[in-house]
Order: C-alpha cells, then sequence, then structure tokens
C-alpha cells in the first residue's frame, strides 16, 4: 500500500510539473510574447468570462507559486488532494470537460496571513488565452498576522484550443483591508 502511495505520488507530481511547464513555461521565454499579446489586445481579443470554482487561504501541499491547467477529473482529483490533503476535504465539484477546464491559480506560501491570489482577466487572441493574474499583499506599515498562508483560486473557464499565457500583477491591500491601485 505504501508503495502504491509512493507511486502515485510521484505521478501526480509529474503531471503537475509538465503541467506548469506546459502553461508556463520559463518566464524569460515568455516576456517578448507576453509584450506582443499585450501590444496586440486592443485588436481583435475576446473578453473571456469565468467562475470562481473555490478560492481559498491554504492549500496543503503546494509549497511554490505555481498556476496549472486542468482538463480532465482524474487531474482535478489529483489537485484537489493537493489541495486539501486527507482530512476535511470538500466535495469535488462537478466540471464538464468536454465544454471545460480549470485553472488553478496558486500563490505560495507565506510566512503570515493576509496575502491574496486572483484571476483578473483572461483574453482571448491571435491563437493565445492572455491570463491576468494579480498577487495581493498587505501593505509593509501593517502590523504582521501571525501564521501561514498559501492562498489559491480554482477558475472554471470555456475550453480552448489557444496557448495559455499569463501576465501577473502586484496589488497592496491597505491594513484595514482596502485594495490599494498597485
Amino acid at each position: 500500500m505504501r508503495d502504491l502511495l509512493l507511486v502515485a505520488g510521484i505521478t501526480v507530481t509529474a503531471i503537475a510539473v509538465g503541467a506548469l511547464l506546459f502553461f508556463f513555461g520559463p518566464s524569460s521565454l515568455q516576456s517578448d510574447m507576453i509584450s506582443s499579446l499585450n501590444a496586440s489586445q486592443k485588436v481583435g481579443t475576446t473578453t473571456v468570462p469565468f467562475t470562481v470554482l473555490i478560492k481559498g487561504p491554504d492549500a496543503v501541499s503546494i509549497m511554490t507559486q505555481t498556476n496549472y491547467r486542468i482538463t480532465s477529473r482524474t487531474d482535478l482529483s489529483a489537485l484537489w488532494t493537493l489541495i486539501y490533503g486527507d482530512k476535511n476535504v470538500p466535495a469535488l465539484p462537478q466540471v464538464d470537460f468536454a465544454k471545460n477546464e480549470v485553472l488553478g491559480i496558486f500563490d505560495g506560501p507565506h510566512q503570515a496571513k493576509g496575502f491574496d491570489v486572483a484571476l483578473v482577466g483572461v483574453q482571448d487572441g491571435n491563437g493565445a488565452r492572455l491570463i491576468t493574474i494579480q498577487h495581493q499583499a498587505r501593505a509593509t506599515s501593517c502590523a504582521t498576522i501571525p501564521g501561514m498562508s498559501s492562498p489559491f483560486e480554482l477558475i472554471l473557464i470555456s475550453k480552448t484550443t489557444n496557448t495559455l499565457q499569463h501576465t501577473d500583477t502586484q496589488a497592496t491591500t491597505s491594513c484595514t483591508g482596502n485594495k490599494q491601485i498597485p
């Protein structure tokens, strides 16, 4: 049984790493593509609607800032286990993977509370889908809220054959919780 769990863990990790590389790849290779996508956003782009499936302050087993593209129930179940572990696990959401896919956005671990991550926009154009992710932190003047956090968000979005690209933005939240302009 232990060997089976080890093989399952290695398989999930391999799928996660593969999805990460496919979805995002090295940042140094994306900067030119993102620049050209941003320049072309004004012509021939379409805003793509999305729905937040679930959002939380702590992904149990995801220890890096990363993102996933999920295209099957099996992969969603594996990601669900990485997020929640094996205790107090909410029911897996129902997703029609013939029409939709799930994007998992993870901010990585922080040594304090008060961080957040959110998908704030999706544009299709020129054969690519540009995902805009906002990472939020509390202002440095705020008192530290003790405790670990690892914010995440899972998004339901229409399936596409377009390549996925992303751009990250940073925002600061005031000490009272109001978002400030980046």
